[in-house]
């Protein structure tokens, strides 16, 4: 049995909408200074997670990135 808290941390979650901003760029272009100063200037507190971490964090499995039949189907390569 869930405890009122528990019910109450639940439905806040429930409401919660998942929002992810992508920051692409090159070496050296200010990605890390604009996402410090989208955390200051948003209301909401949200997560600056480099895409190295990201990677790390998944499972070993996921992490071939080298293509061909044994890769996971989103990593495989695309060809035009």
């Amino acid at each position: 049995m869930y405890s009122e808290n528990a019910k109450s941390k639940t439905a806040v979650c429930n409401r919660m909408i998942a929002q992810i901003i992508y920051i692409n760029g090159p070496s050296s272009s200010g990605k890390t200074t604009l996402a410090k100063a989208l955390q200051q200037e948003f209301d909401q507190p949200f997560l600056h997670i480099g895409i190295d971490r990201v990677i790390g964090m998944m499972p070993e499995k996921l992490n071939n990135w080298e293509g061909g039949p044994s890769s996971p189907a989103s990593f495989l390569p695309m060809t035009m």
